[in-house]
């Protein structure tokens, strides 16, 4: 997903569901990034979590809105490569 800084109420139920679902699943640290290196990953998509689902139709959070994406997204995409092996 490219940067926005703003979301639909359907975007946001459709992510914090599918973190929901995965909350056991996600790993200890991870590499968003070049320069954007996560080492409490599930602490992080915990306090996002909280915070998304209080302020998303506020454009200030877009950013940690869409960092939820890109970890999202990436975790997906290692999910795919993990199963095609």
């Amino acid at each position: 997903m490219d940067y926005k800084n703003s979301f639909t109420q359907g975007e946001i139920d459709e992510l914090l569901e599918w973190f929901k679902a995965h909350e056991d699943q996600l790993p200890e640290s991870m590499q968003v990034a070049p320069g954007f290196f996560i080492p409490e990953l599930k602490k992080t998509v915990h306090y996002y979590y909280d915070l998304v689902q209080t302020h998303w139709q506020n454009p200030i959070y877009s950013g940690q809105i869409y960092h939820l994406f890109k970890i999202r997204d990436i975790l997906m995409a290692e999910k795919e490569t993990a199963t095609e092996e």
